[in-house]
């Protein structure tokens, strides 16, 4: 889970500052501290750290010439899917104050705005996610289908094919383990070129691969379990700001 997000200007300073579940310590002497570690490992090495781990605690750190993000979070989260946040989040920052940052406003209510933007943002994370997939040799096609929608996909594709045989092919699925009283949670269908590999993440929503026969499948399937990881990460953290701003709006 997310403890703290901040956006601290180059200089040091904080413009942006959200706690989620536990204040790690206090905001200005964050940011300072942050700023000395990242021009000192710039000095030391020749570039800016990008993540910090503690006992409980971690930091992933990500940064521009105008403002860099740093995301506290449960150490067992994990340095990839803090890494990914805190990426997605400081490219919208930039793009939404770009004119801000350039005339270097520095009070933070100019930037509380942001706050409402966070949910969305971290919940369309899971796009870069697949394109990072299909980085890897051999995946043709990543997707993420729910509630009878392509919700992101890393290449484009017919969606209305798409939904309608993935839901034509869980019928099938469904119809045949219902014989044995199953139901069907990861299907595989090999053709001569291709395997599509299908995983049920919840109740309503499909994570899709496909990759080609001749790939190194043990690779393939390393970084489609990683994937999956942390699309469920993702899902669950954006399920959770979620229910926290609607019981806000109550």
């Amino acid at each position: 889970m997310i403890k703290n997000l901040l956006f601290v200007s180059t200089s040091g300073i904080v413009l942006f500052s959200k706690v989620f579940t536990t204040n790690v310590a206090k905001d200005a002497f964050l940011g300072g501290v942050l700023t000395a570690i990242l021009k000192m490992s710039v000095h030391k090495t020749g570039s800016p750290v990008s993540y910090i781990e503690l006992n409980k605690v971690g930091v992933a750190v990500a940064n521009n010439p105008k403002v860099f993000c740093a995301l506290f979070i449960d150490v067992e989260d994990g340095q990839e899917f803090a890494s990914l946040l805190a990426t997605e989040l400081l490219d919208s920052f930039t793009s939404t104050f770009s004119n801000e940052l350039d005339e270097k406003m520095n009070s933070p209510d100019t930037f509380t705005v942001f706050n409402h933007k966070i949910a969305k943002i971290i919940g369309n994370s899971v796009q870069p996610a697949l394109d990072q997939l299909q980085d890897q040799r051999g995946i043709k096609l990543a997707a993420l289908i729910s509630h009878d929608s392509v919700r992101a996909s890393s290449s484009e594709l017919d969606r209305i094919s798409v939904i309608s045989n993935h839901q034509a092919l869980l019928n099938v699925a469904n119809d045949l383990l219902g014989v044995v009283n199953d139901a069907s949670t990861h299907i595989t269908l090999r053709g001569k070129q291709t395997t599509l590999w299908l995983q049920r993440l919840d109740r309503v929503t499909s994570f899709v691969v496909v990759f080609k026969n001749s790939a190194d499948e043990t690779l393939c399937s390393i970084a489609i379990e990683r994937t999956t990881r942390l699309i469920k990460s993702v899902m669950e953290l954006t399920d959770s700001l979620q229910d926290t701003q609607s019981k806000l709006a109550r």
